[in-house]
Order: C-alpha cells, then sequence, then structure tokens
C-alpha cells in the first residue's frame, strides 16, 4: 500500500471514519497493490463483492469522492486477476453511463492497464452514487493528483450496508435533503447554510430531521455528499 496524501481525519460515531486531503501537490499518489490490501470492515472481512455475472467487475468498497481538482484512476492487471483487456470496454461504458451531464473521463488504454483522468466539474441532477462505484477486479489500483490542490473524500466504513450518494449545488443555488436511512450523515465540499446557519466547509454533520434545504454560498459549486443505512 502506498499512501503519499495527507488527510484530516473525523471519526464519526464510531460508524466511520471520514478523510479529506489537504495541502495535495501534482504527482501524490496512493496505490493498492496487491488483493489483501482491499478494505475490510472490523473483523477483517472483505467490503468489497463481485457484481453478479461478472466476477471480472467488482462493487468497490472504496468509496472514494473527488470534490476538488483533477485525478488520474489507474488500474493495473495480471494473469491471476479476473479482469483483462477485453473487459475494458465494458468497464468504460459503465463508468460513462454514470456521469450523464458530464464530461467523460479522458482514457488511455493499454495491454495491462487503463488510465482514467477525471477534471471535477459540476454535474446537474440529483443524488446519484459515484461513478466508481464498481470497478475492475485486479490487484493494482491508483489514484493520483493531476492538479494541485484537488481535494479527495475517502469515507471509510467499519461494517457493510452504508450506501454513498452525492449531489452537486450550484453557486447560490440549493438542494434539499430528504433523510432516507435511519442513520444519515452528510459531508459539505463547500461553504452551505442551513436555516440561515453556516456550515464550514469540510463539515460533517448527522441529518436527524426528515427534510433540510441546503444553500451552497461559497464562490464554487459545492459536492454535497450523504452517507447512510
Amino acid at each position: 500500500m502506498i499512501l503519499g496524501l495527507e488527510f484530516n481525519y473525523l471519526n464519526i460515531d464510531d460508524n466511520l471514519q471520514i478523510a479529506i486531503s489537504k495541502n495535495t501537490n501534482i504527482g501524490d499518489i496512493m496505490a493498492r497493490e496487491a488483493l489483501s490490501e482491499h478494505p475490510t470492515d472490523g473483523d477483517g472481512a472483505a467490503l468489497h463483492s463481485e457484481v453478479s455475472g461478472k466476477p471480472y467487475l467488482i462493487n468497490s468498497a472504496n468509496n472514494f469522492v473527488f470534490l476538488e481538482g483533477k485525478f488520474k484512476v489507474k488500474f493495473e492487471w495480471e494473469d491471476s486477476d479476473k479482469f483483462d483487456s477485453s473487459h475494458v470496454d465494458e468497464y468504460i461504458s459503465l463508468v460513462n453511463s454514470k456521469l450523464p451531464g458530464m464530461t467523460p473521463p479522458t482514457v488511455t488504454k493499454a495491454s495491462d492497464h487503463i488510465e482514467s483522468i477525471y477534471t471535477i466539474e459540476e454535474c446537474s441532477g440529483t443524488w446519484r452514487a459515484a461513478a466508481n462505484a464498481v470497478e475492475p477486479n485486479c490487484a493494482k489500483g491508483s489514484i493520483e493528483v493531476v492538479e494541485k490542490d484537488s481535494v479527495l473524500l475517502c469515507p471509510m466504513q467499519r461494517v457493510k450496508g452504508w450506501t454513498f450518494e452525492r449531489v452537486d449545488i450550484p453557486v447560490g443555488g440549493s438542494v434539499t435533503s430528504e433523510k432516507v436511512g435511519t442513520t444519515e450523515y452528510l459531508i459539505f465540499g463547500q461553504e452551505c447554510k442551513i436555516g440561515g446557519t453556516t456550515i464550514a466547509k469540510h463539515s460533517v454533520k448527522k441529518q436527524t430531521s426528515s427534510s433540510l434545504t441546503v444553500e451552497n454560498n461559497s464562490s464554487s459549486f459545492c459536492r454535497l455528499v450523504r452517507i447512510y443505512k
């Protein structure tokens, strides 16, 4: 495992650990170098699972969310992996299907790896899962900073069962967050307001009301993330 990014860490009610990158520079990288380095729960059991009928893809347990900037995502496979070059186009189509209204990543393909450059931009629409909710079933994967001060959110679950979604709020705009889980948290990509109360950038708040309105009063679009079960 390579961890070349600096993070601020928050422990949320002993349910989740939230890590938000800081002071990133071009070339900073975090990487998985073996299948054994996939995220696990508190008992050491793997949190990811194979996609039904498609063992060469997995339902990712990484749950990364790009909040700002530009990143390169790379997956590299070997003969022992279930994913190979014959699956690349299907994987790319799947990722692009999760990015309606956005410019697809710039993709470079090779016989043993794929690289995708993501430029983080505002995406209109409603709550949706991140594009990386499904990934190739291979040993090696990495995320590299391509633009200085890019921001990466890494929520880590202690047990299975959490759902991770996000929505973008335009400058001066608002979104209504309906409570959809028994336990639910909101993470704010920019400074916002709720009922006149200012919420600091990168704050984590537990939603207890059935519905609330989040206003973006910053100078950039806000990627609002919700985690619930």
